[in-house]
Order: C-alpha cells, then structure tokens, then sequence
C-alpha cells in the first residue's frame, strides 16, 4: 500500500510533467500575445494612439488565438472520448465483479487519462490568455475614457479660469 508521502511524491512528479508539457505546448500559441502585454509595462507614458494601436493588436492576436483555444477544446474532447472508449472495452473484456472491472479499467487506461488531464489544463490555459486579453484591452479602454474625463474636466476648469 502507498504511504501518502509517496501518493504526495507521484502526484507531484505527475503534475510537473504535466505542467511542463502543458505550458511548452501553450507557450507557443501564446507568445504573440504575451510580447504584446510585455510592451505595455510603461502604460503611463503611451499616447492615446499607442495604447488604441496596442488594444487592436491584442484584439486582432485575440482573434486569432481564439481558434488555437478551440482546437485545444476539440483535443481535450477527444482525449476523453479516447479515454472513455478505452476504458468502456477494458471493462468489458475483464472479468470479476462490476467494481473490480472498473477499477481495472481505470489502472489500465492510465495513459488515456493522463493524456485527458494534459489537454485538459492547455485548454484551460487559453481561455484564461484569451479572458484575459479581453481584460487588458478593457482596461486600456478605461485609461482611454480616464483620460479624455480628464482631458475634459482640465479645459472644462481651463475656461472657467478665463470666463472671470
């Protein structure tokens, strides 16, 4: 029987692997994205034109990014159809009670699964890039209207300065 030090020792070595593979296959998908934000560190000294081109940069890298995240979608999908169809023809093939076929199934589709949790988190990592490009163009669009508010209130206190 496994001790939980060992059950915490493989899922950790588990996870690492997983997340490494994950992130070299969601880094190369997300990399134009990413040098986009990077360019925005400095947010205060862009011009209103700068930080509109950057939006419609995210926006039109968004765009295209959207299609990678749903070809992620479909191969998650299709991990647990693979999955699911594995362990349905070991469980029948086994034999014993229905609880031992099952778990039967289950440690021989181990790859399957594990393949399943590996698109599964890429996926995942899209949609939160993808939720938040949308955030950062959101929020540069406020910076846009805090400024133009300003822009206005300052000409608005310019001509009341010049009206006395």
């Amino acid at each position: 029987m496994t001790t939980f030090e060992e059950a915490q020792k493989n899922v950790d070595t588990t996870a690492k692997n997983l997340s490494r593979l994950a992130h070299d296959i969601f880094k190369k998908f997300s990399k134009p994205l990413d040098d986009i934000v990077s360019k925005l560190s400095s947010v205060e000294s862009l011009s209103d034109e700068e930080i509109r081109s950057y939006m419609l940069k995210i926006s039109l890298e968004s765009y295209s990014f959207s299609e990678v995240k749903e070809h992620a979608e479909l191969k998650m999908d299709c991990a647990t159809a693979i999955m699911k169809e594995t362990q349905a023809t070991i469980y029948n093939e086994a034999s014993g009670t229905a609880e031992a076929r099952r778990n039967i199934a289950i440690k021989e589709s181990n790859s399957e699964i594990t393949v399943n949790m590996l698109y599964s988190t890429v996926s995942n990592l899209m949609k939160t890039k993808l939720d938040e490009a949308h955030r950062v163009v959101n929020t540069l669009n406020s910076i846009l209207i805090s400024r133009a508010a300003q822009a206005k209130l300052n000409q608005s206190s310019s001509s009341a300065v010049f009206d006395e």
